[in-house]
Formats: C-alpha cells, structure tokens, sequence
C-alpha cells in the first residue's frame, strides 16, 4: 500500500481544500447523488490541480472548462490506474449512487 500524500487542490469543487490520499497520482472526487466526478491530478508544484484531459466521461459542454464528468459505474474509477474516491457531501443520498447500493437494504 502507498503512503499517504496531503495536498492542497486548485479547481473544482475541492478548490483550497487540502485532502489526504494513498493514490500519490491523484484521485478521483464525486458526487454521486448527481452522478458527476472530477479527475485531480499531482502537479510539479506538490497540489493536486483539476485535470481537463478529454475523455468520454468529459461532460460537454461546461466539462470542458469546469473538468466536469459523467460517472461512469463500469470504470469508477475512470483512469486505468487505481485512484482514491473522494466522496463529496455528507448526507446519505450524496453517498447513494453506486450500482451496489439500490438502497433495498435499508
């Protein structure tokens, strides 16, 4: 297991928030009651800055300049390589969503 990496982020919606992660690369924020996610990526600078890199979860056309993307339940998380979740909000329904969760259980 990687060591844990804290950053500051700039963008997005964790913009001038500091996060602890294992995935020293970056992470992956979402809000999953809205089915959106955002890609943060380690700068040189040692933060973790909103990456715009296109693809097909890049939600047009505001994802273009705000890095806003479409959760994608069969790739979550969306790089290829494993990144920590960053889960916003702190109400049961902003942490619903995931395919598991169908919410019968409850």
């Amino acid at each position: 297991m990687s060591e844990a990496v804290t950053a500051w982020c700039e963008e997005g919606p964790l913009n001038g928030k500091q996060v602890t992660v294992t995935s020293p690369d970056g992470f992956i924020a979402t809000d999953r009651a809205a089915g959106k996610a955002w890609i943060y990526k380690r700068s040189s600078s040692d933060r973790f800055t909103l990456c715009f890199d296109h693809d097909n979860s890049l939600v047009y056309p505001q994802g273009v300049d705000t890095g806003e993307r479409r959760i994608d339940w069969d790739r979550l998380p969306l790089a290829t390589d494993p990144m920590n979740e960053i889960k916003l909000g702190d109400s049961a329904e902003a942490l619903s969503g995931d395919p598991v969760d169908d919410g019968w259980g409850q």
